[in-house]
């Protein structure tokens, strides 16, 4: 229906612009692509068909139209398989670069280490209906264990053989839930995406409770760039951090204050 509705619209009208969207590809990676493995070999020859379907449609849709014309071709990601992950909110916690208040209980480590359990999960049940059967176990489990305690009566009803399978530990490490900007130096941007990551320096003067003086900031973020580059996987000892740049390296213009002060880029495998 896209190429229909595209090849109808640009046949009724004089048009100097025109642009499609094909979300096709978007749905066949995210469904079919493991983020973790890859793509499944019963997989491929889905993603694959659907590509020629669309080269094919585009090619029909070009031929008619008589005029030249010039053809960009752009995509919002692409898509790849990552074995690990680096969590840029423990290395600046353990670093310490940030720190969390008292005063409130915080989801950040929890996040992380579910994520980390239902990653075994699936690791461990190639079995969609499986999967799907554990993971919700698995978040009522986690529910009753850290957010629900009064709810710990319920785990006895789980057999220990699920247990095992959904490779879930007890023992379980509660943090804060605010930035304690009074001891924090950096923290990272709220909306970082993929393999690149935004992080602010808490500057006096800048933000409140800054506590970075105007004077130190070159030093403590050529400091935060060096350590980032120093990082190494503690398995293989190859790098974690492809690149760290400062925010002027990268981007430019009237905005460029309101830019985190630094950018990293981890490896392909994180």
């Amino acid at each position: 229906k896209t190429f229909d509705v595209s090849e109808k619209i640009m046949q009724e009208i004089d048009w100097d612009l025109a642009f499609i969207g094909i979300i096709h590809t978007e749905y066949a990676n995210h469904n079919f692509f493991s983020k973790t493995r890859g793509t499944p070999k019963r997989y491929e020859e889905n993603i694959l068909e659907i590509y020629k379907v669309i080269d094919e449609e585009l090619g029909k849709l070009f031929d008619n139209i008589k005029e030249e014309f010039n053809l960009f071709i752009c995509s919002d990601h692409g898509h790849t398989s990552y074995p690990k992950t680096f969590h840029i909110n423990s290395w600046l916690l353990a670093n310490k670069y940030m720190y969390f208040t008292d005063k409130e209980k915080t989801d950040l480590v929890l996040r992380e280490k579910k994520e980390k359990e239902l990653n075994a999960i699936r690791e461990k049940n190639k079995n969609k209906l499986k999967f799907a059967f554990l993971s919700g176990v698995h978040k009522l489990y986690f529910f009753t264990r850290n957010k629900a305690p009064w709810l710990k009566r319920f785990r006895v009803f789980i057999p220990e053989k699920i247990r095992t399978e959904m490779t879930i530990s007890e023992s379980r490490k509660v943090v804060s839930k605010a930035i304690d900007f009074s001891k924090t130096t950096a923290f990272p941007c709220p909306q970082s995406y993929g393999n690149v990551a935004g992080i602010y320096l808490n500057v006096d003067g800048k933000l409140n409770n800054g506590i970075v003086k105007k004077e130190a900031y070159e030093k403590k973020r050529e400091e935060i760039i060096e350590s980032f580059l120093k990082l190494r996987d503690p398995e293989n000892g190859k790098p974690v951090v492809a690149n760290a740049w400062k925010k002027e390296e990268v981007f430019s213009g009237p905005y460029l204050d309101e830019i985190a002060d630094i950018i990293v880029k981890t490896n392909a495998d994180y």
